[in-house]
């Protein structure tokens, strides 16, 4: 069967450097034209398996929500700054169209190959650079928001409790999956290291 896709994310990249003060309005135009799309993939994709068009549509969804945390950081950084990543996105986006999981997947892994390839070409700063290295180790809606932080962090016991609200749940369930990659990186042991011992 034939999944629909009769939506490009070109409109909301294109809105990725707007004002600041538009990018509510954005978000709220942009739910509104993929949330059908996601329900009618998502159906055609799984007919009768209700259990799968539920899963499917909670996937799709939190690819869009990170997607849209992605254009806010660009709010915040600038057209300049956000340049190169906004050509990746809008790379991805033409390849994936509505499947957002993997419009995600592809901008990570595109991201994570670029900072890579910085980090070959400039091998002397290989251990400097924290902002490859956090591209790499950390893509996307992996690190821990600050807000998470502070949700979590217990000041009178000085440990960490499990997230309240379901941001920071869907943040520290990411952040955790990743940790576990990351744990089976020599790169990222290397880079522990070199921190610890203050390289």
């Amino acid at each position: 069967m034939k999944i629909l896709k009769p939506l490009a994310i070109a409109a909301a990249l294109a809105a990725a450097v707007v004002p600041a003060q538009a990018a509510g309005n954005t978000d709220t135009e942009f739910l509104a034209r993929v949330t059908p799309v996601i329900a009618q993939n998502c159906s055609a994709k799984w007919a009768n398996d209700y259990d799968m068009q539920l899963y499917c549509r909670q996937k799709q969804m939190k690819a869009v929500n990170v997607i849209l945390d992605t254009r806010h950081r660009w709010l915040s950084q600038g057209q300049e700054k956000s340049r190169e990543e906004i050509g990746i996105m809008e790379t991805c986006a033409k390849k994936w169209d509505s499947e957002f999981d993997m419009v995600v997947y592809c901008f990570e892994k595109q991201r994570a190959a670029l900072a890579e390839l910085r980090r070959q070409d400039n091998p002397g700063q290989q251990s400097l650079n924290k902002d490859s290295d956090d591209a790499a180790f950390w893509p996307e809606s992996t690190k821990l928001t600050p807000e998470c932080v502070k949700e979590m962090y217990n000041k009178q016991t000085d440990k960490f409790e499990s997230a309240k609200s379901p941001e920071c749940k869907a943040n520290s369930e990411r952040w955790f999956e990743q940790v576990k990659k990351n744990a089976a990186n020599p790169a990222f042991k290397k880079r522990l290291l070199d921190i610890t011992e203050g390289r």
